[in-house]
């Protein structure tokens, strides 16, 4: 399936971009197109060694995004912990409902579907697949499952929901919580 595009950015390129500072993919970068090398050269394509570590700084950076995110949900699910509330590009999401158990009720009215959507693809810290409209997935290495959906069954009034499946952190949490989900209203 193809890469969800943002404009005409990909995940990673995004995720590139900020974590490089540039925030407008539309700069001539070095090595670019019409660019001057350091030795007054026209841009040639980087060297392959500087391409294998862009990416794996770019690596790096997806992965410690996952890991926080991570690290929040390890928080919001344990039951002795008093943390109830997400940090979203900068914004802080109250929890308002939920279960004691497996599902967590998100306030997100001042989140944009982009946001959410962002916020599901740092969690699987790789682009989500659509599978039909409305419902975007990613497996992970580890065996978790992550589903963004805009379809529910349920009466909470929730326009996007997170399915956490299969998820070690949690799993070892709440011995047989193979099921969170972030339900936002």
């Amino acid at each position: 399936l193809a890469p969800i595009m943002f404009g005409d950015e990909t995940f990673g390129d995004r995720i590139y971009n900020e974590s490089s500072g540039d925030n407008d993919s539309n700069n001539n970068k070095l090595g670019g197109a019409g660019a001057i090398t350091a030795s007054g050269a026209p841009g040639l394509p980087p060297d392959d060694e500087d391409n294998n570590n862009s990416k794996k700084n770019n690596e790096n950076y997806q992965n410690e995004k996952q890991q926080k995110r991570f690290d929040e949900l390890k928080d919001i699910y344990n039951k002795d912990n008093s943390k109830t509330d997400l940090e979203i590009d900068g914004q802080l999401i109250k929890q308002n409902g939920g279960n004691r158990y497996s599902t967590r009720i998100y306030e997100s009215q001042n989140l944009s579907d982009k946001q959410i959507y962002n916020y599901a693809e740092e969690l699987a810290g790789q682009p989500l697949t659509k599978v039909k409209d409305g419902i975007y997935t990613a497996r992970l290495q580890d065996g978790t499952n992550i589903t963004l959906r805009n379809v529910s069954n349920s009466n909470t009034g929730a326009r996007w929901t997170i399915d956490i499946k299969n998820n070690p952190t949690l799993l070892r949490l709440y011995n047989g919580l193979n099921k969170a989900e972030i339900k936002f209203k």
